[in-house]
């Protein structure tokens, strides 16, 4: 709210400092080229214009804002922007337009109206002759006014006059001619028309000049033929293209260039559809999608704008959102339901904690934990799932199972370290030099046959046998009956053969050595001198 009021002070005062600006005559406000104003046929509009200027053509297709008291461009009471005429005097501006600053010599303003000038010739005109509203007619009939006198006219008809005081060439002059209309001298030279004389219809004066026709892009809009074809089609806003077409000036300054309406916008108004006849319809102090400026659309980002002085400002903030910047370009920016810095509403942060960091969920303050970290479930504490022996991947690690030693994680898995001297097999921590079961290494179990025993010494299985039972190998082996230790260690029986009473025998065959022959009709077989190779 204290920004609001500061933009309505500023905007309020800089205001009131371009309503103390003066206006130049030429280019008193800096135009710019469709800023508010808008284009139509071509034409370049500027900005704005403080009334009571008004708006004249550039001379390269466009509108500048002039001053209201320059006779060159018509003073204030005159909508077109040419220059006065007041014929047979010089210019002025008054508060109503147009007036006479001083007459020609010899001509007066006798019906005190600006728009035909010093109307009266006081050296011919019977009607003012000499003076305004001397008649030479209440001298007599037929006085006619010369040299500022009224004398006879000696002229007949009437109509007629000696201009040039030639008594040699008569009554030369025909006072109902453009040259000499009414009176000598009196040129029909009307403004911006192409003139006649015509007879007056009550015979007094005896003639007038009236307009026969107009020159091109002027009008006689107000039938008034003393001030001849007054409207320009061209430049006159009132007239604008002729009679009747007027331009529409809402909120603005209307201009017209070349029979084409244009417009400059009043301060805080903008010609934002480029439609010159509705004028400069937007209010640019108060309108969201011309703040300022025409197409400066205020952001209306998670809200509802408000444009304020020409300034926009944010005005309602859709749920969940929230204007924690102040800055109206980006709207109600900032999301209060998910930002750990404005979490449920602008400038409340969300605390860190060691190993994550802070999150906000629907408007609640809560932590999100770095890679290798959890709270696994509950808190905000962001615990070491990889190496924390009681946060391994969430869990607590046991202790060993039988012997001593520690729980221990690496890469999120449960392990023992064993206490040293110690082997950890499976989940227990043994002594393989005297573990009968894991004896040296693990799984490794001492064990004797034939009613021996075996112990583990020293990482090694050492057996002892009973008496009668041979240590083979560390193993207890019956030498009498033992294939691979018949008789004595390793000594193997060949194939065929069985081990009794210590000695290698053969099943079937005679025993040659360590393999059985059999034979059968060969000569050394019957005496039985030698013993090898197989027959049949």
């Amino acid at each position: 709210m204290r920004r609001l009021l500061a933009l309505l002070v500023l905007s309020g005062a800089a205001f009131a400092a371009a309503g103390a600006c003066s206006v130049e005559l030429e280019g008193g406000l800096e135009g710019k080229p469709d800023g508010g104003g808008g284009t139509d046929g071509g034409q370049t509009v500027v900005e704005n214009c403080f009334p009571p200027s008004k708006a004249c053509p550039d001379g390269a297709d466009g509108l500048v804002c002039v001053g209201n008291d320059d006779p060159q461009k018509g003073c204030m009471a005159s909508t077109a922007c040419e220059p006065c005429i007041v014929p047979h005097a010089s210019a002025k501006c008054v508060p109503k337009g147009c007036a006479v600053d001083h007459c020609d010599a010899g001509w007066s303003d006798c019906n005190t109206d600006p728009s035909d000038g010093c109307e009266t010739s006081l050296d011919n005109d019977p009607m003012n002759c000499g003076a305004c509203g001397t008649d030479c007619s209440l001298t007599g009939a037929g006085f006619i006014c010369q040299a500022g006198k009224c004398v006879t006219n000696d002229c007949q008809p009437p109509t007629t006059a000696n201009c040039d005081k030639d008594p040699t060439n008569g009554c030369e002059v025909d006072l109902l001619k453009p040259d000499n209309c009414s009176f000598c001298g009196n040129v029909c030279n009307l403004p911006h028309a192409i003139s006649a004389c015509e007879p007056t219809p009550s015979g007094t004066p005896i003639a007038r000049c009236i307009v026969k026709d107009c020159v091109a892009g002027w009008s006689d809009c107000d039938g008034n033929p003393a001030n001849g074809c007054e409207s320009s089609d061209k430049t006159d806003p009132t007239t604008c293209g002729g009679c009747g077409k007027k331009c529409n000036s809402t909120n603005g300054v209307a201009g017209c260039v070349n029979g084409t309406c244009n417009l400059l916008c009043n301060p805080g108004f903008g010609n934002c559809d480029n439609d010159i006849d509705n004028g400069c319809e937007v209010n640019l102090q108060t309108h969201v999608s011309n703040c300022g400026a025409c197409g400066n659309a205020c952001p209306a980002a998670n809200g509802t704008p408000i444009c304020t002085a020409g300034q926009c400002a944010t005005g309602t903030c859709s749920s969940d959102y929230a204007d924690c910047d102040q800055n109206p370009s980006n709207g109600c920016e900032t999301g209060v339901v998910t930002d750990p810095k404005n979490c449920g509403g602008c400038g409340v942060v969300c605390p860190g904690t060691a190993n994550g960091f802070p999150t906000c969920a629907n408007s609640t303050c809560g932590v999100g934990c770095s890679p290798g970290f959890s709270t696994c479930g509950s808190g905000t504490t962001c615990f070491d799932t990889l190496n924390d022996p009681v946060h391994c991947g969430c869990t607590q690690c046991p202790g060993p199972t039988a012997g001593t030693g520690t729980p221990s994680c690496s890469g999120g898995k449960c392990s023992v370290t064993c206490t040293p001297g110690l082997t950890l097999c499976g989940t227990q921590c043994l002594d393989l030099k005297t573990n009968n079961a894991n004896c040296g290494v693990c799984g490794k179990v001492c064990t004797a046959e034939l009613g021996g025993t075996s112990t583990c010494q020293n990482g090694q299985c050492v057996t002892q046998c009973p008496t009668g039972v041979a240590i083979c190998d560390n193993k207890c082996v019956d030498v009498f009956t033992d294939e691979g230790n018949c008789g004595a260690c390793a000594k193997k029986c060949g194939l065929g053969q069985f081990c009794k009473d210590g000695t290698c025998q053969c099943y079937i065959g005679k025993t040659c050595g360590n393999y059985c022959a059999q034979c059968c009709k060969h000569p050394d077989c019957a005496s039985n001198k030698c013993c090898y190779g197989f027959c049949c």
